[in-house]
Formats: structure tokens, C-alpha cells, sequence
């Protein structure tokens, strides 16, 4: 008996989008937004799709054009023909798939009280935005069965920047997941938004987080700035410099028995007022003037899994 032939790694991609009903951006349009069209069914080298809302089926030529297939969080480039069917586009053949490496964009905290307003079937959903970058966005799901599932493609979209015009588009539900506080957390790819507001999110994304990378460094300045050591004999030093081997640190006259070689078991680093981790050391290097000690820098002597844990942490609270 003859057994069927097994299908393409394509013949399944587009068997799969048709299951799932997954979402199709094609070129980009005069104004940078390319139509968003939703799989209704597949061939063995075909998608046949409906237009999504704004624009209407007779907006998109036929012709030869390129796409991306948003299927299971992932991204797929493809090339077809479109041609005008009764109800539908059909794009044929579907020719030169490819994966589509993600754009890298910063992610930052939504700001407060956004909200993405967006079409699910025949209800209109606001749900809380969580973050947002140049390409996605998350959303806090209710505990619900008419929640949008993961796949889902949500026609309209629009949400508001703190400044500026409300930013509109589409969106794929990439994953739903549940947060260690038993709430659900969605991920959603923006898609057709238009080139201004593809420009205008991008701005306001990359503007906010270089706000916030500045103010981090400078807690992280503030916070080194309290960092000391404590030496035998009630000595508290300050800390010039920190990392995972060792800590340079500022000395004074009387510290005459610090000196390249000695070692001390216990040196205590503190953070402010707290103390952070307690280690040995040895001196590795000495810097005087005339005498008079300047500076060392000590070096841990073999410390244990949990004394380079709390180190870690001390660092990443330092900036370092």
C-alpha cells in the first residue's frame, strides 16, 4: 500500500497558520503601513486571507509581493502573488520562507495607568499595559474564559503615549503566561503600525530609557559612595573601587599593618548602614607617598559559593 506523501516543512508552516488563523503583515504601504490580514485556509503552496480593518481588500494590489508570517511567536519572511478571490486575498505561491531574527528594542514600564484598548471578537477590551518597547508590548489578562488566548490576532489596537496623538494599529498575542502572583501576563507584537507612529513609539521608548539608564547610574553612585570596609581594631575604610576578586580601598596613617602580603579574616563590606557580605583577604598591593599609605587593594582568599553571592548582589546594587 502506498502511504501518503508527508508534507513540506512549508506545506506545515502554512497548514499551521491556517489552524491557528495566524496574522500576515505584507510591504509596507506610501505611509510605512502595510496591510494586516488574517489566514482563513492554505493550500499546499497557498494562504487564503481576509483584510483586517481599516483598510478593505480592494487597498491591496495584486501583484508580486513580500510579507511576514506571525505564527507561534515566531516571525517567518515569505514572497507570493496576491490575487483577488471572492471574500478573501489569495497569496500564490508562497515562496522563499525564511525566519525572521526579532528586532531588539528596549522594554520599559508602561507609564502609569496605561491601558491597551483593543477589538476581541465583538467586545471592545481595555486591560492594563504592564511595559512596552518599539515592536511589542504587555498586558495584564483577567482570569477569564473570553480572554484572548495565545495567538490570538486583535484587529484594532490603540494605546497612548504621555504625550502626542493615541498610537493605533494591530496585535498578535505571542504568549500568555501566569505570574508568580497567579496573574496572567500577555505579550503581543504591534503590527501595520504607520511610520510616524513606528517613529514616534521608537523615540519615546529609547528617550525613556535613557532617562532611566541615567537615573540608575546615579543611584548606583549614590549608593557607592556609602560603600566602606571594615578592618580589624573597628577601622571602617572607604571603598574606592569593588569587583568579584578583590576591593581597593582608602587608608590613613595609622594603618601601618596593612601591607602587601598580610591577610585579614574577616573584612566587612557594608552598604550604608547595612552590611552586605564578610570576607577574607589578602593584600596584594600597597600605594604610599612618603611613607604614608594611600591606598590597597586586598584580594578574596578562597571565598565560598554564599560569600560570592551576596557579593554579586552587592555589586549589581553599586553599578558594578
Amino acid at each position: 500500500m502506498l502511504s501518503a506523501p508527508r508534507p513540506s516543512p512549508v506545506q506545515r508552516l502554512l497548514l499551521r497558520a491556517a489552524a491557528t488563523q495566524a496574522a500576515v503583515e505584507l510591504g509596507a504601504t506610501t505611509d510605512g503601513a502595510g496591510p494586516v490580514l488574517q489566514v482563513v485556509g492554505s493550500g499546499d503552496t497557498h494562504l487564503d486571507a481576509c483584510v483586517l480593518a481599516p483598510m478593505r481588500p480592494e487597498d491591496v494590489a495584486s501583484g508580486p509581493v513580500s510579507g511576514v508570517l506571525h505564527l507561534d511567536g515566531r516571525r517567518w519572511a515569505f514572497e507570493a502573488d496576491v490575487a483577488h478571490e471572492a471574500g478573501h486575498l489569495r497569496l500564490s505561491p508562497v515562496r522563499r520562507v525564511r525566519p525572521v531574527q526579532r528586532r531588539t528594542s528596549p522594554r520599559i514600564a508602561a507609564p502609569a495607568d496605561a491601558t491597551l484598548l483593543f477589538a476581541h471578537g465583538e467586545r471592545v477590551l481595555r486591560r492594563a499595559l504592564v511595559d512596552l518597547s518599539a515592536t511589542g508590548l504587555a498586558i495584564r489578562l483577567l482570569d477569564g474564559p473570553d480572554e484572548p488566548k495565545a495567538g490570538a490576532v486583535l484587529p484594532e489596537a490603540r494605546f497612548a503615549l504621555p504625550v502626542g496623538a493615541p498610537i493605533l494599529g494591530a496585535a498578535t498575542i505571542r504568549h500568555v503566561r501566569e505570574q508568580p502572583d497567579g496573574t496572567l501576563l500577555a505579550g503581543l507584537d504591534l503590527l501595520g503600525l504607520s511610520a510616524p507612529d513606528a517613529r514616534r513609539l521608537d523615540a519615546w521608548v529609547r528617550g525613556q530609557t535613557r532617562t532611566r539608564r541615567r537615573d540608575e547610574a546615579a543611584e548606583s553612585a549614590r549608593a557607592f559612595a556609602t560603600t566602606t570596609a571594615s578592618l580589624p581594631g573597628d577601622r571602617v575604610r572607604p571603598v574606592l573601587d569593588l569587583d568579584d576578586t578583590g576591593v581597593v580601598i582608602g587608608l590613613q596613617p595609622g594603618d601601618r599593618d596593612v601591607e602587601v602580603g598580610a591577610s585579614f579574616d574577616r573584612v566587612e563590606l557594608a552598604l550604608g548602614s547595612n552590611t552586605a557580605v564578610v570576607l577574607r583577604a589578602s593584600v596584594a598591593d600597597v600605594v604610599t607617598h612618603r611613607a604614608r599609605p594611600l591606598q590597597a587593594r586586598l584580594a578574596w582568599s578562597k571565598p565560598r559559593r554564599e560569600e560570592l553571592g551576596r557579593l554579586a548582589r552587592l555589586l549589581r546594587a553599586v553599578g558594578r
